[in-house]
């Protein structure tokens, strides 16, 4: 005498309901469970089943089941035994299972069954809702989900050679967290349905035959590259040809080799396959690139890369996936046309680290514009002020020619490290600081200077910079590289820079960059005009105070420095620089001293923040058990550093 309130945005999919189902664990229909209901209209006996995939929370917690015209309802219909009936012509009009509904298109169905149901008093309600719903791209129609025959590959017998050369190295993935999507998907694969409605594709190789073909067999079904004249069968020749097309990954899954002629042994099929790395996007990890390697193992018996790199994507400021329906993708030509098509190229790559999406900015293209300028600029004064070096290294070096050779080794290092992870993104970023601060920043404003200004290393400073951004930067680095006096056809044919056996630096001029720098900040922190010169006196060892009192002229030029003495802390307004083995002090004149004093008191502040920090991590069992003794012995050496000076400046607190 009772009945069961169910909720659906589809009322014509009732026509095919073949259970309710709730949840086992909801006291509203405990004692429902096992029973059976009558479906309205149709006056069928359906019954009531409880599976844990209802949530009691959602609706009126009871589910109207239609195998036939929802996924989720399929799997229940399978789990269950359940009857499964489709009501559906392809068409979408009702077909002779909708009883008097036959041939009612889908929509006035739905109409007719509201206005039956009302009259018979079962409808409750009607209320907006709003539901994710496929729409056709031509024609913007809902899509109705249909159960209709489909051909299918069985995957798990593909996806466990996959997952092996992963596992055993064969194939690597990087980033290495990809790997454990990668696992999760192969170890859960599902079989993978081939066949699709669509109006263009590669059509399906199936063929029928009307002569004997039968759903509920497979006789007068032929698999044929062609069409065949007859059928094999029955001998009859009215054959007609499956109308659904492939799967685009289908026919995707045999790139590798499919592209070099196989099943041909073709020299381009023995030259490039298989191939050493494949770089894509992380969203197609399972569409694409799982489906290539079972395809590969499967067909050619071999892998078909060693390397899969996964780059991050670029999405839009609202953090969206870039894409032509969404209409949210900037046109790359109009950006060529505004910034150069390496400045694109590089600015996309500063920004987008590894393991991580990015949101766009074209903010990040005027970066790479504005280094392209740099290095335009940079390489124009090195073919023109220092015409008489030659692209090698000539004696005899200079302390500034052996510290940027060895920061050359050190960049060639990190660059080759980068290289063998697949870290574009650092080697960007590193090429960016070397060329803009080390090369242009600093070197190039040295031997600006008499009597540095006969550099031997310039040019083969800048073709060993062309070269290593020659990859990121290719037109303005093979533009510049035409400018060279002794050049091959092109910058490609060059050899890749190798680490040069420059003697090692001594650490002079890292000190004396350092000394600039805060000589700067401090004129920054007081205002001082760039036209004013100030007096400097530096306490330190003798070798250090050889080595300054031979470059005054650069820290002239570069610091603003009117002369330079040597001695003890002088009486008067001084600001103090406090470095490892050396201290100056810059005599200031109606500079305000409490000023100078809080300056001094937060660079405590900060040291001491440094300092419990290593400490902190250095008392910690965890921390130094994961960490290798180079990692350890670095932080115990910052520690002995940050402690130094922060005695010293607490001694010209002191002083001040």
């Amino acid at each position: 005498n009772g009945f069961v309130t169910v909720a659906t945005t589809r009322p014509e999919t009732m026509l095919g309901d073949t259970a309710i189902c709730v949840n086992p664990n909801d006291e509203r229909y405990k004692n429902l469970v096992g029973k059976t209901a009558i479906l309205p209209i149709m006056n069928r006996e359906i019954p009531i089943i409880a599976d844990s995939y209802v949530d009691p929370e959602f609706g009126t917690g009871a589910l109207k089941v239609t195998p036939a015209h929802d996924p989720f309802d399929f799997e229940l219909s399978k789990k269950h035994n359940l009857q499964i009936i489709d009501i559906m012509n392809p068409d979408g009009t009702i077909n002779e299972n909708g009883g008097a509904y036959k041939g009612i298109e889908r929509f006035e169905a739905r109409k007719k069954i509201i206005e039956e149901l009302d009259r018979l008093n079962l409808l409750e309600k009607i209320e907006n809702y709003t539901v994710p719903m496929g729409i056709c791209e031509r024609c913007e129609t809902p899509i109705e989900p249909r159960l209709s025959k489909q051909w299918f590959v069985k995957m798990k017998p593909l996806a466990e050679p996959a997952l092996e050369v992963v596992k055993n190295g064969k194939i690597k993935i990087y980033p290495k967290r990809w790997v454990n999507l990668y696992n999760h998907w192969l170890e859960n694969v599902k079989d993978w349905c081939i066949s699709r409605q669509l109006w263009w594709g590669h059509r399906i190789p199936i063929y029928y035959c009307n002569g004997c073909y039968k759903e509920e067999d497979t006789k007068g079904i032929i698999v044929s590259e062609v069409k065949p004249d007859k059928c094999p069968h029955c001998g009859s020749t009215d054959i007609y040809q499956d109308e659904d097309v492939l799967d685009t990954w289908f026919s995707s899954w045999l790139w590798p080799f499919a592209t070099l002629g196989w099943p041909e042994q073709t020299p381009d099929y023995k030259r490039f396959y298989p191939t050493q790395t494949l770089a894509t996007g992380w969203d197609i990890i399972y569409l694409w690139v799982a489906r290539m390697i079972m395809a590969g193992l499967e067909f050619t018996k071999n892998i078909p890369f060693s390397n899969v790199v996964f780059h991050p994507m670029i999405r839009d400021e609202k953090g969206r996936k870039m894409s032509k329906s969404l209409g949210n993708s900037p046109e790359p030509m109009e950006l060529i046309d505004k910034y150069g098509a390496d400045a694109l190229r590089f600015g996309l790559m500063l920004i987008t680290p590894r393991e991580q999406d990015v949101l766009y900015s074209e903010k990040s293209i005027d970066v790479g514009r504005k280094f392209c300028n740099k290095l335009w600029n940079a390489a124009r004064l090195v073919l023109t002020s220092f015409s008489t070096s030659k692209s090698e290294i000539k004696e005899p070096l200079t302390a500034f020619d052996v510290w940027i050779l060895n920061e050359l080794n050190n960049l060639l290092g990190q660059v080759e490290y980068y290289f063998q992870n697949f870290e574009l993104n650092g080697i960007a970023k590193r090429l960016y600081d070397f060329v803009w601060h080390t090369f242009c920043d600093w070197y190039l404003e040295f031997i600006k200077i008499p009597p540095y200004n006969q550099s031997n290393i310039s040019k083969f400073l800048l073709k060993e910079i062309l070269v290593l951004l020659h990859p990121f930067i290719p037109f303005i680095t093979e533009e510049i590289y035409q400018k060279f006096p002794e050049r091959k056809k092109s910058i490609l044919l060059e050899q890749w820079p190798q680490k040069t056996t420059a003697p090692a630096s001594t650490g002079e001029v890292e000190i004396f960059i350092n000394l600039i720098t805060q000589i700067r900040n401090i004129r920054g922190l007081f205002g001082v005009g760039h036209r004013i010169n100030l007096p400097l006196i530096i306490k330190t060892d003798h070798s250090r105070q050889n080595f300054i009192e031979g470059n005054k002229a650069i820290l002239n030029r570069l610091a603003g420095v009117e002369s330079v003495s040597f001695g003890e802390k002088p009486r008067g307004s001084v600001a103090t620089i406090i470095m490892p083995d050396l201290a100056a002090y810059i005599l200031l004149k109606g500079i305000d001293i409490e000023r100078e004093k809080r300056r001094l008191k937060s660079e405590i502040e900060f040291l001491e923040g440094r300092i419990n920090e290593i400490k902190s991590r250095l008392s910690n069992p965890g921390y130094l058990s994961k960490c290798s003794d180079d990692v350890k012995q670095n932080e115990e050496k910052r520690l002995k550093e940050f402690i130094t000076k922060k005695e010293h400046i607490e001694k010209a607190m002191e002083n001040l």
